[in-house]
């Protein structure tokens, strides 16, 4: 399949299009201990995608769909955190800096529909910058270069 973005105006559509990629895609070796990955953003759609993703290619999840929720989420010690920039109450970048004071090796994924979030990633102190739509084997491969950084 050439495109790799997800639709989210389909929701269907999205979950079979991510079925149909995941395949082949490596999953994480050690199934026994899957990588813990917090799905930061406040559009349930996004979560459930992203969610459905992840668990595909062998990741455990935990979401939380506003910035308060993501730091009260640390308590379970997540590998990765997918963090979207644009969220109500504590936004994306202030939640980033709490985590960087909390937990100052976390690597963070921004997964943003800002325009220019990409241009900002230097700016941003996270580990990857992804914009949406989201590619997805973009994001995998992300998600597991962080990961063995990680370990």
């Amino acid at each position: 399949m050439s495109n790799t973005t997800f639709d989210l105006s389909n929701l269907d559509h999205a979950v079979q299009q991510i079925q149909e990629i995941s395949v082949g895609l490596p999953v994480h070796p050690n199934d026994s201990v899957k990588p813990l990955v917090l799905i930061a953003d406040d559009d349930a759609a996004v979560r459930q995608i992203l969610r459905i993703h992840m668990e595909m290619n062998g990741f455990a999840v935990k979401e939380a769909g506003r910035g308060m929720q993501v730091l009260a989420g640390l308590h379970h010690n997540p590998d990765l955190v997918l963090l979207d920039i644009s969220m109500p109450g504590l936004g994306g970048e202030d939640c980033l800096r709490e985590i960087r004071r909390r937990r100052p090796g976390l690597k963070v994924i921004i997964v943003s529909g800002l325009i220019d979030i990409e241009d900002r990633k230097d700016s941003m102190n996270a580990f990857d910058v992804l914009a949406k739509p989201v590619d997805c084997r973009r994001l995998i491969s992300s998600v597991n270069r962080a990961i063995a950084l990680s370990a």
